[in-house]
């Protein structure tokens, strides 16, 4: 049916549907972004509810990035990878004012 690898990739990346295996995906990335928030819940140290919290936002980030994935389209993508890049960032920066302050 398909000549080589790159022809079955690049029609089955073009269309902007999603099918059944792609909403799996989906889904089970989604339920297992919602592990660090019971963790967030269930701790009382701030430094692991901003470590958990970190968790959060890179999933959620993977999720938006496979997401424009499935559907082809990048600009969705390049939104996931700023916050994926910017969350990071900022949640770092906020442990290590963190661990200053309270020394």
């Amino acid at each position: 049916m398909y000549t080589d690898l790159f022809t079955f990739l690049v029609t089955a990346f073009k269309t902007n549907e999603l099918n059944n295996f792609d909403l799996l995906i989906i889904y089970t990335m989604l339920i297992c972004s919602l592990m660090p928030m019971i963790s967030i819940t269930n701790s009382n140290k701030i430094l692991t509810q901003i470590a958990a919290s970190s968790s959060f936002g890179s999933k959620i980030a993977i999720l938006i990035i496979s997401y424009a994935v499935f559907i082809g389209d990048w600009s969705i993508g390049s939104i996931g990878t700023t916050i994926l890049i910017v969350g990071d960032a900022g949640l770092i920066t906020l442990t290590l004012l963190y661990g200053t302050n309270r020394n």
